[in-house]
């Protein structure tokens, strides 16, 4: 587990580096399971957004799931409706 001081070193880091980051463990996830043993739980959040949009740009076959919570706002819901 990360202690506060490293979370807030990673949190500090450029947004260049954060792409390269998330990039470079999708790259290791795929090697070691393939493109389909690798998908990306996607909340329609803006967090999961950007991972998916990064992930589809590398993987553009990569598989995403939603998981009707029956919290997540109607906006939210037809947001995720928009994406395969």
């Amino acid at each position: 587990m990360r202690d506060l001081n490293e979370l807030k070193q990673l949190q500090s880091l450029p947004l260049a580096v954060k792409i390269q980051k998330t990039q470079q463990r999708l790259k290791e996830w795929v090697d070691t399971f393939g493109v389909d043993g690798v998908y990306i739980s996607f909340s329609g959040g803006k967090d999961s957004t950007v991972l998916l949009h990064i992930a589809r740009w590398m993987y553009p076959k990569i598989k995403a799931v939603f998981s009707d919570t029956g919290l997540e706002y109607q906006e939210v819901r037809e947001f995720v409706k928009t994406f395969d």
